[in-house]
């Protein structure tokens, strides 16, 4: 819904998105999983989502969490809208729908497919 409220429509993504991972070789996954993932990654970053049941000892156990934490340097987040509005935004781009690129016979089966769905009830 986010495209569609911005106006930010992205037809080719599939394209766009099959064309970029053809382009992942295996030494770039291992570079991004030692940069990222692994305990002592220098650009690893974790996110603690957590929910408390309603019970007695409910703000002790909040406050542990949150001081753990602080300890190790965590944000911790307790307004979302204020921190979205800190945030940096992604650029918008113009992503106007461009003619499809389909070979004769793509575009033949495209078709053969749409009179097979033409004839069903869904």
């Amino acid at each position: 819904w986010s495209e569609i409220v911005a106006f930010q429509y992205s037809w080719e993504r599939r394209r766009e998105e099959a064309e970029l991972a053809s382009k992942v070789t295996k030494d770039d996954l291992l570079a991004f999983y030692d940069r990222v993932v692994t305990q002592k990654a220098p650009e690893r970053r974790r996110l603690v989502s957590a929910i408390f049941a309603k019970t007695p000892d409910r703000d002790r156990a909040m406050a542990e969490m949150e001081a753990r934490g602080a300890k190790a340097g965590a944000v911790i987040v307790e307004n979302l809208e204020a921190f979205r509005a800190e945030l940096p935004l992604w650029p918008l781009k113009d992503r106007s729908p461009t003619p499809a690129k389909e070979s004769p016979q793509e575009a033949a089966k495209a078709r053969a497919a749409a009179r097979r769905i033409r004839g069903r009830t869904i």
